[in-house]
């Protein structure tokens, strides 16, 4: 074997996290590595080299790590020879392991990322110490004028010698990548699956340095949508710039990628000013425009463009575009009082004719717009209603919020959108703010977290009127809009028994949720009216989280007695279940079908095809704003609403080769 050169610190992180498709050794999650990793730092050891040597109990000592993390260390120490030999293998493919604690590690993805950031990445071909780059992104379907905006774009981007970050997905985003690797560009391509047939196709290219690929999973891994999900983010946090040439309104991976750089910040948007419906939505959003007319010409894309005038930052770009005039600015502007240029906008006969139309021209130039939150606020009236969510960024949260907006718009009130992230204390400090910020009402779904409603229960005190929906509480005090839990588990359990199954597996969130509770009673009552016994080996309840799905799924497959099929609460655990059946060579759906929930728009992309319980989340979103309406002007009544929902069937919840028994 020849010599791999590894620093310890980077063959400590690579042995103890990187999951390779062919280790049977578990790998240390982000948490747990990064629990390591600050317990090292404030236990003065030198970094993750400092791991070598040590036994459990001096892990757990010296670290004061859980026994679990510490028994997966030594496991994982123990059978370095056999990563050792992987990483060979890989090397002669000419894909390489690089860790935070090598050079050549992108230090964009630690700087904007944080914990976020990939443990491990595999690597092919050279990459640049420091690099500038933009990425180029949109629809799958790509429109004749839109090739030619991508291609007039990747020339702009060649001759400011910056590179092109892409995923080489379809639509846009391979347009701008098959172009730019034959019209001299410098690329850098994360990928998510097949890097092995990648590093094949386009090895010629690798070995001029025309493109770098990038992955950061193992380069044998199938597609998931999890790993597509994080790559996309992957590639926002390595890009400058992110050019939106087409989107789609709380809809696809570009609209779901996009709503999450703006949430965290990654990368600035710049938004292509065309007739797309989901581009104007974004620039109504305040992200940054670019205009047809500076990409078909000659000039350059945008005046003031970090990546074409040097002398601009980002951080002015954004204060310039995104910033909100306000009547302050315009009366500064023009030296005089904030009340003359508020009266000047109004045409006041009381203001010469000179300066109204001098502070309105200067208004439109300063793009100034009136603030409808203020206005409201002193007349007394607010007009406004506050909304409480979980996850901003899901589908099922993304089309309810735009239910709940639409109602809102068309009743004549504004929406303000908050985010829990999954955290009791985030929850109760929203419902703070919002009642601060005099909101006329909130609607809201529970984090994960919560189990005392207390700040919920405040909101009757002060007569604020709460709609609760999918995640509810006090159901006798407040109104709630959820979907027909119990209904539609009974009839996904009984749709898997129908198709050949026999041994049915459930796996939930925390318990104390009431959706949880519900729909768990719909599978076990299914159980019942079959007459089959329950076995509570076969329900497995943690956590609505994508790494706590596999771990259900593998306490799931570890039983003498494994389930022959799956009913998932929630898309995300079905994911995460489906990628661990496939580990572990198993067929889905013969060897084991399984059904989630929400139908995410991912069900479709998976394979094979996810059956799933679709819900109206458009129709959840509308009910309870219109509730909440009702309850601002004055219905006091108590209304709990169930919504239909419907199974949608694919491909991975019947058996081909079912047999049917008589029970």
């Amino acid at each position: 074997m020849e010599k791999i050169m590894l620093n310890l610190n980077s063959l400590a992180t690579m042995l103890c996290t990187c999951d390779l498709y062919a280790y049977d050794e578990a790998a240390l999650t982000s948490d747990e590595w990064l629990e390591v990793e600050k317990n090292l730092k404030v236990h003065g050891l030198n970094g993750p080299g400092s791991l070598f040597g040590l036994n459990s109990d001096e892990l757990m000592d010296i670290l004061d790590i859980s026994e679990y993390s510490a028994y997966k260390i030594v496991r994982r120490m123990k059978s370095i020879q056999f990563f050792l030999k992987k990483l060979h293998e890989y090397e002669q493919q000419g894909i390489r392991i690089i860790t935070k604690y090598d050079e050549e590690y992108p230090q964009n993805l630690i700087k904007k990322m944080k914990k976020s950031a990939p443990l491990c990445l595999f690597i092919a071909g050279t990459l640049p110490v420091k690099f500038e780059g933009i990425s180029i992104t949109g629809l799958q379907t790509v429109s004749k004028k839109e090739k030619g905006y991508v291609k007039r774009l990747v020339d702009k981007i060649n001759n400011e010698d910056k590179w092109l970050i892409s995923n080489d997905c379809k639509g846009i985003d391979q347009e701008a990548f098959h172009y730019g690797l034959h019209h001299h560009s410098q690329i850098i391509c994360f990928v998510c699956e097949n890097m092995l047939n990648k590093i094949q196709e386009y090895k010629k290219s690798i070995r001029m340095g025309k493109v770098v690929f990038l992955s950061a999973v193992d380069p044998a891994k199938r597609f998931t949508v999890t790993h597509a999900i994080d790559r996309n983010s992957y590639v926002c946090a390595l890009s400058m710039f992110q050019i939106v040439v087409s989107s789609k309104i709380n809809s696809g991976a570009t609209w779901f990628t996009i709503m999450h750089n703006m949430h965290h910040n990654w990368t600035v948007s710049l938004v292509l000013d065309n007739d797309c419906f989901g581009n104007q939505r974004l620039l109504e959003m305040k992200t940054v425009p670019i205009y047809i007319k500076n990409i078909v010409s000659d000039m350059r894309i945008y005046p003031g463009m970090y990546f074409l005038c040097k002398r601009i930052k980002v951080k002015d770009l954004q204060m310039k575009y995104r910033k909100h005039t306000s009547l302050k600015d315009l009366a500064q502007a023009l030296g005089v009082s904030i009340p003359t240029v508020s009266r000047a906008l109004k045409d006041s006969s009381e203001i010469s004719r000179e300066l109204c139309a001098k502070a309105k021209e200067l208004a439109k130039e300063m793009n100034y717009r009136p603030n409808p939150f203020a206005m409201s606020l002193r007349k007394n009236a607010p007009r406004i209603i506050g909304v409480i969510v979980p996850d901003i960024v899901t589908h099922f949260f993304a089309s309810i919020l735009n239910g709940i907006e639409n109602m809102a718009i068309a009743n004549g009130y504004f929406v303000i959108i908050t985010t829990s992230h999954e955290s009791y204390e985030h929850e109760k400090r929203n419902v703070e703010n919002l009642v601060n910020m005099r909101v006329e009402g909130i609607i809201a779904c529970l984090s994960q977290e919560t189990t005392d409603y207390s700040h919920f229960a405040t909101l009757k005190d002060i007569n604020m009127p709460l709609i609760l929906f999918d995640r509810v509480c006090l159901t006798e005090q407040f109104s709630s809009v959820v979907a027909d839990g119990v209904q539609s588990a009974q009839m996904a359990t009984q749709h898997l028994l129908d198709n050949g199954s026999k041994r049915v597996a459930f796996i939930g969130g925390a318990n104390h949720l009431d959706i949880v509770k519900k729909r768990k009673h719909g599978y076990l009552e299914a159980l019942r009216d079959n007459r089959i016994p329950i076995e509570k080996e076969l329900v497995v309840c943690r956590k609505i989280d994508y790494e706590e799905g596999k771990i259900a799924t593998e306490t799931l497959l570890s039983l003498p007695q494994p389930p022959d099929a799956i009913l998932a609460m929630n898309d995300t655990l079905a994911f995460a279940a489906m990628e661990v059946i496939k580990k572990h060579g198993l067929r889905i759906p013969d060897d084991i079908a399984i059904i989630g929930y929400t139908d995410e728009q991912h069900a479709n992309y998976v394979e094979p095809k996810l059956s799933a319980v679709s819900h109206q989340t458009y129709k959840m979103g509308e009910t309870a704003c219109r509730l909440l309406i009702e309850q601002i002007k004055g219905d006091k009544a108590v209304k709990q609403v169930v919504i239909p929902t419907h199974l949608q069937v694919r491909e991975s919840s019947i058996k081909s080769n079912k047999v049917l028994y008589p029970l």
